[in-house]
């Protein structure tokens, strides 16, 4: 069953208008030279048949955005996320530094929104153990730079429709930079065929209590620009329902039994 549900075509107007007048950010996704990037927006103004969307990143953000090409689309209202896909079909760089340029796309006659929770990290149950196989996949730049090693092992700690957070050995501390791109794989549950996306490093840092462990933080990248993606976030929020009642049994078992000791 979909986590995500379908908007009707009211719906989606009315949607559209209350983005347009509360000036929501949005975040665009699209893939160029093998890469996803995320681009900041405001949807500036809808037609009936188009959408325009004005950059909030720096002029060159729009740089590598070509006609034709398939973009992404997401933005949150009162804990609800929405999504859907769509393609350029037009654009105004900026003529100036000090302006940021404007985006054309198609009108979606298709959005889906998902209950913002999902994105709430969940811990992964402590009875499970979930490897994770992450390899490099380049920098935010032009960086031709190789890390020593280029393909890891590591264990996930908690997972959220957005992203999650791995622990790896701290000896490999000077593989990872922060924005580095990275493959990954991993199997959320058992005897289920295994999730394999694209991630970005956010953050790294030491995990308390362990001087021999370090943490990453992994932002997901693509999952809300495509159907493929959209099915494999779906696959994901499922699995972190079936966390959180594992987390629930066990949180209950344990005051049952703290109950009968006492």
């Amino acid at each position: 069953m979909s986590n995500a549900q379908a908007l009707n075509p009211k719906e989606i107007s009315d949607v559209m208008e209350n983005t347009v007048e509360s000036g929501q950010i949005c975040v665009m996704s699209h893939l160029t030279k093998g890469k996803w990037h995320r681009i900041e927006v405001k949807i500036h103004s809808v037609s009936q048949k188009s959408i325009m969307l004005e950059l909030l990143d720096s002029p060159a953000a729009n740089t590598d955005i070509q006609i034709d090409q398939p973009v992404g689309m997401s933005f949150e209202v009162d804990f609800i996320k929405y999504l859907f896909e769509s393609t350029v079909i037009g654009f105004e760089p900026a003529v100036n530094q000090e302006q940021t340029g404007r985006i054309m796309i198609k009108k979606p006659i298709s959005i889906e929104k998902m209950k913002r929770r999902s994105y709430k990290r969940v811990p992964i149950p402590d009875e499970m153990k979930v490897n994770t196989l992450f390899w490099h996949r380049g920098y935010t730049d032009d960086s031709t730079e190789v890390p020593i090693e280029s393909y890891w092992q590591g264990r996930m700690l908690d997972l959220s429709a957005g992203g999650a957070q791995i622990t790896v050995t701290r000896k490999q501390f000077e593989n990872f930079k922060q924005d580095q791109y990275i493959g990954m794989q991993f199997t959320p549950l058992p005897f289920e065929k295994p999730v394999l996306l694209e991630g970005q490093i956010k953050h790294i840092a030491a995990v308390a209590d362990d001087t021999e462990m370090i943490s990453l933080g992994i932002e997901f990248l693509g999952l809300e620009a495509s159907t493929d993606g959209r099915e494999k976030l779906d696959k994901i929020v499922e699995t972190i329902g079936v966390y959180q009642k594992n987390q629930a049994t066990a949180e209950s078992f344990e005051e049952s039994y703290e109950t009968l000791k006492n």
